[in-house]
């Protein structure tokens, strides 16, 4: 009976002698002592995805003989840029929340703080490092638009003049008149009523191809040519070619334009108080700035506050020790986007931050 008593005595020491698991936060460490883990709550990060397209448009070298000589109205008469927001998503991402570092003291086991690990819900200072906040304001030069000349006579043009000259026969002043071969650049007018003619000769041609009828080498008979090109097809290659040089003719009377698909990207964590954010401004014809103005893109972030009731579970002793890792469930919010007074986008969300700090008590 006394060996019982003396083994009972014995456990009850053990057990009082144990060193027992609560949870701090990292600023109630304790000095010279090295706890079990470190570890930190995560926070949510947003990442609006701004996706646009600009647009250059330049006025063609012969735009003011448009009407003249191929009757088109309303050509373009001045170079310009022209945005549009073709869409906006919203991503979310997680980070560590620098005011929440816990230090776990006298852990045995460490199979609970890995499942909350794998959850999400509390982040292992050790593995995935933070993703890089930022503002991506870059806007690619656009490519130079190039007008394809497919015109076929000479820049220079040469012209014989009648000059006149004043000579001296036996002492009497004489007038004399001569031809002259001048070279001089051809006139801006000379070359767009060249280009005009040439579109006109190419839309006789390919009227004459696609109706089969072509005229014979010597005389004006008529004679089918379907039946020498195989299966249509050079016939298809040829108007394919006819129209692509047509184009590129027009384009030089009524202009022409090219289109990029951008995309900016702009990084935020929002704060537990958060209600609004200036994301950046858009103008259709100046595109991104981060100047805050009538044009700016907002977001805007509403609280669902489902997770209000879980303060009951934030259990701690008086010396802020607490008795089960310390953790939080994400709260859910709507997110939004809002561009001149409108809705553009809105996606529901879970945010870190926005939920209270439980803790419940280990086994």
């Amino acid at each position: 009976m006394k060996v019982i008593l003396v083994f009972l005595m014995m456990g009850v020491l053990l057990i009082s002698c144990t060193p027992k698991f609560f949870v701090t936060n990292i600023r109630q460490a304790n000095p010279g002592k090295i706890p079990s883990i470190v570890y930190a709550l995560p926070q949510t990060g947003i990442r609006v995805q701004l996706n646009y397209s600009k647009e250059t448009f330049k006025r063609g070298p012969y735009y003011q003989f448009a009407d003249k000589y191929l009757g088109y109205k309303d050509v373009l008469n001045k170079d310009y840029i022209r945005f549009k927001i073709e869409s906006i998503q919203i991503e979310t991402f997680e980070t560590i929340d620098t005011g929440h570092f816990y230090s776990v003291w006298n852990l045995k086991s460490f199979e609970e703080f890995h499942c909350l690990c794998k959850k999400g819900l509390v982040k292992n200072l050790t593995e995935n490092s933070d993703p890089e906040l930022s503002q991506n304001f870059i806007i690619p030069e656009s490519k130079e638009i190039i007008f394809k000349d497919n015109t076929m006579k000479k820049n220079l043009s040469e012209k014989e003049e009648t000059v006149y000259k004043t000579i001296y026969r036996d002492s009497l002043p004489v007038l004399v008149s001569s031809r002259e071969k001048r070279i001089g650049s051809r006139s801006l007018e000379d070359k767009s009523k060249e280009a005009a003619d040439i579109i006109i000769r190419l839309r006789k041609r390919e009227f004459k191809l696609i109706a089969g009828i072509e005229k014979t080498i010597v005389g004006d008979k008529p004679r089918q040519y379907a039946k020498q090109y195989p299966d249509g097809e050079a016939i298809k290659y040829m108007v394919k070619e006819l129209d692509s040089l047509e184009n590129e003719l027009i384009e030089m009377f009524i202009g022409k334009s090219q289109k990029e698909y951008l995309t900016n990207t702009f990084s935020f964590v929002p704060s537990k108080n958060f209600a609004e954010l200036f994301v950046c401004s858009f103008d259709e014809n100046n595109g991104i700035s981060t100047t805050e103005d009538k044009n700016s893109i907002i977001l805007r972030i509403n609280q669902l506050n489902r997770t209000t009731n879980f303060k009951q579970f934030l259990i701690a002793d008086e010396n802020l020790k607490y008795k089960g890792l310390v953790y939080r469930i994400p709260d859910a919010a709507n997110a939004e986007i809002h561009y001149k007074q409108s809705l553009l986008f809105r996606k529901q969300i879970n945010v870190f931050q926005y939920s209270p700090v439980i803790s419940v008590p280990t086994h």
